[in-house]
């Protein structure tokens, strides 16, 4: 049985054409934000802050 990349991810959401999986973690108190290919990796200490650092993340990597 395969497991799919958003397997057990908090939630997802798509940016700009790119699937964005976001997660929090309990024990650090913080959020994560990434592309499902993991080329960039937002963090933040709330859910939308993680998201914002993502999706500057993903414009620059675009812009290159």
């Amino acid at each position: 049985m395969s497991q799919d990349v958003t397997d057990g991810a908090y939630s997802t959401f798509k940016y700009n054409g790119a699937l964005m999986i976001v997660d929090y973690f309990q024990k650090s108190d913080t959020w994560q934000c990434m592309d499902a290919k993991f080329t960039i990796k937002g963090r933040g200490r709330t859910r939308m802050g993680a998201i914002c650092d993502a999706i500057n993340q993903w414009d620059a990597y675009l812009k290159k």
